[in-house]
Formats: C-alpha cells, sequence, structure tokens
C-alpha cells in the first residue's frame, strides 16, 4: 500500500526519523516504542515562559515553514503543517526564566523508518518499524524570550544540529480558542491526569453523553497519529457531528499519545489494561457527573477492546450501551499467531517458544533479528497483556445494549472479522455502512482515494455514523434500517 504523503523537503529530511507501525500487528508495538516515549522529558521549570500553545515560523535558509508549539505541564509537542507533520512528541524540553531548549529525534535514525499507509489508528502495511532506538542526533531548538515591536512576548532562536547552525525559529503565544459547547476536561485515573475535551450540546441538559476511545498506536482524542504523516480529524468531526445532534461527547489523549504521552516513561512500564483501567475511571466519572441522562462508551478499532474491557472493569452499571467502530472480532491473540505461523519454515519454532513464553507470562530474552523487533523483550509484558483481552467473548459476557458499525470500504477490518462480533451477539444491533472506511471516513470505490483519507481531514465522516451513534446514545429507534446486516447462515 502506498503511503499518501509528500515527502520532507530537502532541509528536513536530515532530521525526520518518522516512525511508522508495520501492519495491523505492530501498530501498538509504535505507541509505545518512539524515542519520544521511551526518553521522559524533563518537566519545565517555572519560567516566564507559559504553557500553552505557540506558533510562528522556522527558516533553513530555503523559505520560512510554519511551526507551532504545544508547551505543556510535562513535555511538549510540536507540529510542522508544512511537512504533515502533527503532534510530534518533544524528546526533551527544558524552560529556565526567558531561556527554552527542546529537541526533536533524539535516539532515531537519520532517515525515515520507512513508508508504509498508516490508518486513522496507526494500522499501516509495509515495511519494518517499530521505533527502535537509532543512532541519530537531535534536532535541538534553543531560544529566548524577548517582546516584538509592538511590546508583544515572543521568543526567538536558533536550531542546531550536532552543534552546527542549522536555521532559524520564532515563536509567540496563539492560544487555541476553544469551539462552540467546547471545554478542558481531565480524566484523573489515580495513576496521571489524561487531558481531554467535552463538547455539550446547546440548551438545557442533561444529555446523553458518548465516551469516544482511540485505536492503536499513537492515536491522539483527535484520531490522529504522530507516526503517520498528515491527519484525519475523525474522532474530532463525529464528536461535533454528534453535538449537532444533541448529545455529548468525552474524548481525551490515552496515556502514551498526544498530550499524554510523557505518562509512558519506558517502554517496559505500558500494559495494555492501563488503557482498560484508565477508560473505565471515564465512565465511572462521567456517570457521577450530573450534566449527563445517559452515558455510552464508543470504541474506534483497538478502542473497542478498550471500551469492552473497560465496562467490565467498571461494572455494567457504568454505561447504558457499547459502540464498536470498525472492530474486529478476531483477538490479539489470533492475530499475532497468525502472523507468526507466516514465518519461514526454520523459524516456526522459535516463534512458538516466544508465544509460549509470553502466554506464560516470561520473557523470551533474546529473539532473533526476524523476530526482535516485534518480540523485543521491553515490549513482551504489554503483549501479555493485551493478549488476555478477547473481544468476542467480552461481549458474550456483557448484559448492555451494543451496537456494530462497519464500512462497506473498510479494507482493514474485513467483513469476516465484523461477522465474528455480530455471532458473537446476536442480539447487537449491527450495520454496515455504504461508502465508509476505516478512518470512519465516507470515500468512492477509488482505493487511492481511501488511503488519502486516512491523512486528509478534507475528507468528511460517513454521516450516517453520528445519526446512528446519536440515536444509540439517546436510547431512540436506530435510522437507516436499509444498512442493518444480516450473517450469512452457516
Amino acid at each position: 500500500m502506498p503511503n499518501q504523503y509528500r515527502p520532507p523537503s530537502p532541509w528536513l529530511r536530515f532530521a525526520l526519523g518518522l516512525v511508522v507501525a508495520s501492519s495491523v500487528v505492530v501498530a501498538v508495538a509504535g505507541s509505545c516504542a518512539s524515542a519520544a516515549a521511551q526518553q521522559a522529558p524533563s518537566p519545565p521549570a517555572p519560567s516566564a515562559i507559559e504553557p500553552g500553545r505557540w506558533s510562528g515560523g522556522l527558516d533553513f535558509g530555503q523559505g520560512r515553514e510554519e511551526l507551532d508549539l504545544r508547551i505543556l505541564p510535562t513535555g511538549g509537542l510540536l507540529d510542522l503543517p508544512g511537512q504533515r507533520l502533527y503532534g510530534y512528541p518533544l524528546s526533551s524540553i527544558h524552560v529556565d526564566g526567558k531561556r527554552i531548549v527542546f529537541s526533536l529525534f533524539e535516539g532515531q535514525p537519520d532517515e525515515a523508518a520507512g513508508q508504509g499507509a498508516g490508518g486513522a489508528d496507526g494500522d499501516a502495511a509495509g515495511g519494518a518499524g517499530g521505533g527502535a532506538a537509532g543512532g541519530g542526533s537531535p534536532l535541538v531548538f534553543s531560544g529566548e524570550l524577548g517582546a516584538d515591536k509592538n511590546g508583544e512576548p515572543r521568543i526567538e532562536g536558533r536550531v542546531t544540529r550536532d552543534g552546527l547552525v542549522g536555521g532559524s525559529f520564532d515563536l509567540a503565544p496563539s492560544p487555541l480558542r476553544p469551539g462552540p459547547g467546547e471545554s478542558a476536561y481531565v480524566v484523573d485515573t489515580g495513576r496521571g491526569l489524561l487531558p481531554g475535551t467535552l463538547l455539550l450540546p446547546e440548551g438545557e441538559g442533561p444529555f446523553p453523553v458518548v465516551l469516544i476511545l482511540a485505536g492503536a498506536g499513537t492515536t491522539d482524542r483527535d484520531g490522529n497519529n504522530y507516526a503517520v504523516p498528515g491527519k484525519n480529524d475523525a474522532l474530532k468531526y463525529l464528536a461535533q457531528a454528534l453535538r449537532d445532534r444533541g448529545v455529548a461527547s468525552l474524548r481525551y489523549d490515552k496515556r502514551g499519545a498526544g498530550e499524554s504521552y510523557a505518562l509512558v516513561p519506558t517502554e517496559a512500564s505500558l500494559r495494555f489494561d492501563d488503557y482498560v483501567s484508565d477508560a473505565a475511571a471515564a465512565l465511572v466519572a462521567l456517570r457521577s457527573d450530573g450534566r449527563f441522562s445517559r452515558v455510552v462508551v464508543a470504541g474506534h478499532t483497538e478502542g473497542a477492546l478498550v471500551a469492552s474491557g473497560a465496562l467490565l472493569d467498571a461494572g455494567a452499571k457504568s454505561a447504558d450501551g457499547l459502540a464498536l467502530l470498525c472492530a474486529s472480532g478476531k483477538s490479539a491473540a489470533e492475530t499475532v499467531e497468525a502472523a507468526v505461523a507466516g514465518a519461514p519454515p526454520e523459524l516456526k519454532k522459535e516463534g512458538a517458544a516466544i508465544l509460549k513464553a509470553i502466554r506464560a507470562g516470561t520473557i523470551y530474552p533474546a529473539p532473533s533479528p526476524y523476530f526482535s523487533d516485534f518480540f523485543r523483550p521491553s515490549f513482551q509484558p504489554y503483549l501479555a497483556s493485551w493478549f488476555r483481552h478477547d473481544l468476542k467473548a467480552e461481549l458474550r459476557g456483557l448484559k448492555v445494549p451494543v451496537l456494530l458499525v462497519q464500512g462497506n470500504r473498510d479494507f482493514q477490518t474485513t467483513l469476516a472479522e465484523f461477522d465474528i462480533l455480530v455471532r458473537a451477539r446476536p442480539d447487537a444491533a449491527a450495520f454496515v455502512l455504504p461508502d465508509m472506511n476505516h478512518a470512519l471516513k465516507k470515500v468512492s470505490p477509488d482505493l487511492d482515494e481511501n488511503y488519502r483519507a486516512f491523512t486528509d481531514p478534507t475528507f468528511p465522516i460517513a454521516e450516517e455514523l453520528p445519526d446512528l451513534l446519536a440515536a444509540f446514545a439517546k436510547g431512540e429507534s436506530l435510522p437507516d434500517q436499509a444498512y442493518r446486516y444480516k450473517p450469512a447462515k452457516h
């Protein structure tokens, strides 16, 4: 699958060490293995430089490019829209008085990690990825706070690599203005705070509310993955469409992604159950909030597995319904086992031994080069946690109403995988929506267009999706009955 993005210009190519997950199987590996996640950034010291969004430009002598920096309480994120780089975690940041120093790409290879077609949640196909640290030198930004000719705050500085000046940059405060009904919402998990966005409809509440959970990899609250060039904003569009239909929503940056990236200091510290516990905490908070009449959780792709686990963790009374969007009925263990089965014959025995160790909760210490990326020892504890979850089995144990939604142009999750979930919960309302792809976007039959929609925010989401989800959240009869899925008789 070709990667749909414009290659970096020559002045930035030397620095970009973009990490692209190589398949559905390794998408989660990308969520933990970026150099930014492995190296916890230094918390900023008290300073005249305020946290928040700063915007300006970057110039390497070949034209000015737009630059946006979000300074967080811990860490920071960088956007370079001209290079289709969004929400890229800083490797380090230090603010002291009027001075600021931050860096990118510490420990990453000099060249891009490879090409693949990234999905809305980091799903991809292509060569090896996974983000193992390489020998690249960081790109270091050093600036000082001053004032422009109008007396407004302005940071100006230089960009260096290996001590050599490569360019200049400038930044000025540029606070993000909330949209209609939008406000900040923090999920207190008891093991860290997850920044989120609450979106309320017009009028008097209480409102039904949907907790929207992002998919695999380093996917943030809007549905974007910094490891994939470009963005799609699918989950943000879904939240806005729900607001317009009288339904509130909460979406947050899961640990290791977006503004929560620094909550995963090392790859070995993350477990899939962390995502589940965090979502359960969000459900409990929404249920106890008097602004909301009904609570529904909606998980996109792998977020569906998080959603079902959260309901089991928080208890059935924590939600009035469960919606699964473009989810697969194949478990993580089944998917990985199938990938191992495709290994060269001489490596199948080793693959089986690795899987046996992971299922037993032990570490297989030294995988051969063929397996060393995905089955690296620091990632194996996460896999063990992930393997314990099986969406079809969990669905059978849940008593809440279930909505299953698939797109007929989804080439990542097959109809056969969707059918597994339908048969696991035959009482569920199941729909296959016309012209919807894996990124929830409305696309034509053209394959190139389908993949462009993963990284192009101009594609709209399929309008039938928020219609269905809003009615489900309100407890109303579901529209678009023509798109009901009826499994074939076996």
